[in-house]
């Protein structure tokens, strides 16, 4: 794939990927093995967060995020530049690649720490995103990890709204 995206985008691996310029973009990643950390360890969610928050407003813009002890949810927006837009296939390669260095070296580990894919959905709409941005928040009460969603410390918005 290109640097950048000037069209509809779609390609398949395991799973089908679309990229529509100019949309939210709601993106799960996953660990590669559960077993290997909880990602909201204290000294383990912050990484993923300031990964998550490095590229807003500059490769995207980030709106709602969480934190999940084995993978994170975020809904983001690409960014556009003169040429195109950049590609979620870039984006999230520098997040997992940035994230999985730091945390391997805070766990004394080397090798894969995400999934190869990343779980990609287009916004579809306003219904769409309210549910989005409803699972996004409550997911850490339906996991049981909190009673309220204000409670949970891995959640956040970037600047997007």
């Amino acid at each position: 794939m290109s640097d950048r995206i000037n069209d509809f985008a779609e390609y398949h691996r395991n799973l089908p990927h679309w990229q529509q310029p100019g949309a939210l973009h709601f993106l799960t990643l996953n660990l590669y093995d559960r077993s290997l950390c909880d990602l909201t360890r204290p000294q383990i969610a912050p990484v993923v967060i300031d990964a998550l928050r490095f590229f807003h407003g500059e490769r995207y813009t980030l709106f709602d995020y969480t934190v999940m002890p084995d993978h994170a949810h975020l809904l983001m927006e690409p960014a556009r530049d003169g040429e195109g837009w950049f590609p979620l296939s870039r984006i999230t390669h520098s997040i997992k690649s940035w994230t999985a260095n730091r945390i391997n070296a805070v766990l004394g580990r080397q090798g894969q720490f995400w999934q190869e894919e990343t779980y990609d959905h287009i916004v579809r709409d306003r219904n769409d995103l309210r549910l989005l941005t409803d699972y996004i928040w409550m997911n850490p009460v339906r996991a049981r990890l909190v009673e309220r969603p204000h409670d949970w410390p891995w959640w956040g918005r970037g600047d997007g709204r």
